[in-house]
């Protein structure tokens, strides 16, 4: 160690053993300044050579100024940040650096509440999953695959898991679950649909976003209430608003799909036995109903009343209409005409309590699924079954539908098609503006395509 370097070890002590007396006498311009002074001529030192100190430093600082005030106002520490840093990068590489920041704002794992999932590898006791009771989209393109990744990664095997839906759906959770409870053992259908629509208990989280992003009360009461009836009391627990927190980045910013697969593991659903129909032959299973992407309009109605009439002239149909008021979709009431196929309405064949279970079947045997666009469609192409999709509006977050044709691709599913609906369609011209996935031309199972 050269003498100069001992001078300067010493002078340093000295410097910073005055600033720590000076400071706390200086008013907080005086001592932001002193300290812009103190760190510009620091800088001033460091070059390119000693990068990898200089992001430390940079991280370490940003981390101390978060730490000392309040929640609200580590936001803006954050993004000032953020903002002032890209406004001083070097232009090419700027919209790397943008990429950089939206790609780690997508998934930070923090977004999960710990009570949330309270899961551990060391510890042996059951895992509970769930109780879910939202909607079908969510339950399979995000929930069921979510559960399917982390429990493989926890190393977790089905004997352990106890998942918790409703509707009779533990066809859908066979190959991660080896116990199934369903929610409406415990609540009426009339109860449900309350919980599921804002009113009475559930009120408080349901009304609004309509999803959980952290363990409330509302997921806690209906977990015990379940799990007292079946005897379960000691149990580590994965809820919906886990998934619900890690994934809300991605949807509220209207990412496409990529780099979810890193958290999501999708799979082709078991297809159950077929359910015995009044009649024989082939049949095309029909489900449209009423949401944002199909709003309730006369001309809607018609045109898939028209869907329906065309099917009917070329196969036999069921129509999966609801047979309780579960959640806020109003299945269309609709009517097939005359002709030599069967039009069959299925509601009679399930009650609330299997619907689900009973319309996974009458989907998983049908040559074809036509309906609304929304969570139901996604059934048909996971059972290996091509779906025609169609919506009214564009009123739908592009992530789902990007994730849907990749995981079904990926999978060897069914195919998704969409149809937009433009003003004053008729189904005769419905071929021309079909929309089909990206990479997947024709139908996996080698089936005939119905044109409507």
């Amino acid at each position: 160690m050269s003498l100069a370097n001992v001078l300067a070890r010493n002078v340093s002590r000295m410097c910073l053993k005055a600033l720590r007396w000076a400071l706390p006498h200086l008013m907080p311009q005086e001592r932001m300044a002193g300290l812009y002074k103190l760190q510009s001529r620091t800088l001033e030192t460091m070059g390119d050579g000693e990068a990898v100190m200089l992001r430390r430093y940079a991280a370490k600082t940003i981390e101390l100024c978060i730490e000392r005030v309040s929640p609200p106002q580590q936001v803006e520490v954050l993004t000032d940040s953020a903002r002032k840093a890209l406004a001083g990068i070097d232009r090419g590489y700027l919209s790397e650096a943008c990429a950089s920041v939206i790609n780690m704002s997508r998934l930070p794992e923090r977004l999960v509440d710990p009570a949330s999932f309270t899961v551990r590898t060391e510890d042996k006791r059951i895992v509970v999953v769930g109780p879910w009771l939202m909607e079908i989209g969510f339950e399979l393109l995000y929930w069921i695959p979510y559960l399917r990744a982390e429990l493989a990664r926890l190393g977790i095997g089905k004997e352990r898991v106890v998942a918790i839906s409703r509707g009779g759906v533990d066809g859908w959770y066979g190959d991660i679950a080896g116990r199934y409870l369903d929610i409406l053992d415990v609540m009426t259908p009339e109860q449900f649909h309350a919980w599921t629509s804002g009113q009475g208990e559930g009120e408080e989280i349901l009304l609004g976003n309509r999803k959980s992003f952290k363990a409330e009360g509302f997921e806690t009461k209906l977990l015990e209430r379940v799990l007292s009836k079946a005897g379960v009391s000691d149990y580590q627990v994965i809820m919906p608003s886990a998934m619900y927190g890690l994934m809300r980045n991605v949807w509220r910013a209207r990412f496409g799909s990529h780099g979810l697969e890193g958290h999501l593991s999708h799979a082709l659903l078991d297809r159950p036995a077929p359910v015995e129909l009044p009649f024989k032959g082939p049949y095309v299973a029909v489900k449209f109903y009423h949401s944002r992407t199909f709003p309730k309009t006369a001309a809607l109605e018609a045109y898939a009343d028209d869907v329906v009439r065309g099917l009917a002239q070329k196969s036999n149909v069921v129509i999966l209409s609801n047979a309780a008021r579960l959640d806020d979709h109003d299945t269309l009431s609709l009517a097939g005409g005359t002709g030599p196929f069967k039009l069959f309405d299925a509601s009679r064949l399930y009650t609330p309590r299997d619907n689900l279970a009973v319309q996974t079947a009458l989907v998983a045997h049908a040559e074809e699924l036509h309906g609304t666009y929304g969570g139901f469609s996604y059934l048909g192409p996971l059972l290996g079954v091509d779906t025609v999709a169609y919506t009214g509006t564009c009123d739908f977050t592009i992530t789902h539908l990007d994730l849907a044709w990749t995981a079904f691709d990926r999978i060897g599913g069914g195919r998704l098609t969409m149809v937009p609906l433009r003003k004053g369609a008729v189904s005769e011209d419905v071929e021309g503006h079909k929309i089909e996935p990206p990479s997947l031309k024709t139908s996996r199972r080698g089936q005939n395509a119905y044109s409507v």
